[in-house]
């Protein structure tokens, strides 16, 4: 599970003091005692539930140039239900984040991402020479393998077995921003089906196919529809390691064309200071102009291929390492200029249905280059520590433009982008089946780019605290 950023409130407490400050409206006020409400609620049929809360200080919540800095408090429920039949087996998973902004409060929104999975384990005919168990003692124990087995391998994405594997799942999602922010609402119904099939021992293929529909009710010419077609191609020959290669091949459809207009502030008279970054002189002769941006391109298409390889070094010790080179796309994206303002980009589950990333920096709308490695160590009494560096150089279709998007400096935009990760965390057993786990962060970004608006760096810290139960 992941909270967002920096120093634990108690969510009893915190819900609390929320609902007591005078700057949340009544809607705001509502979904929090929604929230509450639903945490009851899920745990009387939920299989396992976690929930937690955080904050965090982000000294450039909108990653531009001119930074504007915040307190996030995010508060997370997740919860999930699963099914064991035989060889079948099915999942019902509840993602529910809300953030609240101290300072920009018109930002605070909340998502919520429902999934629903299948997974069927193909078992190879039994040795008929095998001798025949009939103990119901024996069959049970050998479904509870099969089960262990069929989910070990589908969660690390490899295992040992001659069986083939059929998997399936569906995810519906929602973004409910604030009236103000409201042209960021969103929802996405996805599914996906992948199928496994082996390659000896060692080795394996599998095909997939996803199909998803992206709705933006408030920005209509962003709305998308996705296929993408994937052939992952793993071995795991190395002891303890996991190789994989990922080819896929994605279209992206836009069922409607729109223009957005928008306008650029230019204090001192268009000197290039522009967007709210400032002006050395007095401010005299400011003034704005406006930009028109035609979204009308029909559709777009790009190879992709990435190559991962994850290796325990020793017990408790793990090395995640990938490669992906995004091709050049077929037509330019459609994408919005971030001046419109963005906002803070979710991790896990529910960061793959957020919508200012795909707004703002869709990868359809650049060919690059993308590496990371990914360190994660056991610590004595419980403790665990990750590092995750990663660096992105990414060529977009767009220009590269001045402060006051009046004067093209490039005919393409070039960001570098690095960031690395260090988290620290503890669990503590406190009951029967219920885990408490405390949780920090710091996370480093720059991102260097020829369109001076996207050059910046910055700094945040993370504190959290989730309870699962």
């Amino acid at each position: 599970m992941s909270f967002g950023h920096n120093f634990t409130i108690f969510a009893s407490v915190h819900l609390r003091t929320c609902v007591q400050n005078q700057r949340l409206d009544r809607s705001l006020q509502t979904a929090l005692t929604l929230l509450c409400m639903l945490v009851i609620q899920v745990k009387l049929t939920a299989q396992d539930l976690s929930v937690g809360t955080s904050t965090t200080h982000d000294d450039n919540v909108f990653d531009i140039y001119s930074p504007l800095s915040d307190q996030i408090t995010n508060l997370q429920i997740d919860a999930s239900k699963d099914w064991d039949l035989e060889q079948t087996s099915l999942g019902l998973t509840y993602n529910g984040s809300m953030l609240l902004f101290r300072d920009l409060t018109t930002r605070n929104y909340h998502v919520h991402v429902l999934s629903f999975n299948v997974d069927h384990h193909f078992e190879r005919d039994e040795d008929t020479d095998a001798p025949d168990e009939d103990s119901s003692d024996s069959e049970q124990d050998s479904a509870a393998v099969r089960q262990a087995a069929s989910k070990a391998a589908l969660s690390s994405g490899h295992s040992d077995s001659l069986d083939n594997f059929l998997t399936a799942s569906l995810t519906g999602g929602s973004q409910f921003d604030r009236e103000e922010f409201s042209q960021y609402d969103n929802a996405i119904i996805s599914g996906t089906v992948t199928f496994r099939q082996p390659l000896e021992l060692r080795a394996s293929v599998r095909p997939s196919y996803t199909i998803s529909y992206h709705n933006y009710p408030n920005l209509s010419g962003i709305t998308n529809l996705q296929n993408i077609f994937a052939l992952q191609l793993g071995t795991n020959i190395i002891p303890g390691g996991w190789i994989v290669l990922t080819p896929s091949y994605a279209i992206k459809n836009y069922p409607s064309s729109t223009t957005i207009t928008y306008t650029v502030e230019i204090p001192g008279g268009g000197n290039g200071n522009g967007h709210g970054k400032g002006n050395s002189g007095s401010g005299a002769g400011s003034g704005t102009r406006t930009r028109n941006f035609n979204l009308a391109t029909p559709s777009v298409k790009q190879f992709s291929a990435t190559l991962l390889w994850k290796q325990k070094v020793i017990a408790g010790t793990e090395i995640v390492a990938h490669y992906t080179r995004f091709g050049n796309p077929s037509t330019e994206a459609r994408i919005i200029p971030q001046q419109l303002l963005g906002g803070l980009e979710e991790r896990g589950i529910i960061g793959q249905f957020t919508s200012e990333n795909e707004i703002f920096d869709d990868h359809f709308a650049y060919s690059g280059n993308e590496v990371g490695l990914k360190f994660q160590h056991s610590l004595p009494y419980a403790f665990s520590m990750a590092v995750n560096g990663q660096f992105n150089y990414k060529r977009y279709t767009v220009p590269a433009m001045d402060l006051a998007d009046s004067l093209v400096l490039a005919d393409n935009r070039i960001d570098r982008r690095s960031e690395v990760v260090i988290s620290l965390s503890k669990s503590f057993s406190v009951g029967d089946g219920k885990q408490l786990k405390p949780e920090v962060e710091y996370h480093y970004l720059r991102n260097n780019s020829n369109a001076p608006y996207y050059t910046f760096d910055k700094n945040v810290f993370m504190a959290g605290l989730e309870f699962a139960f």
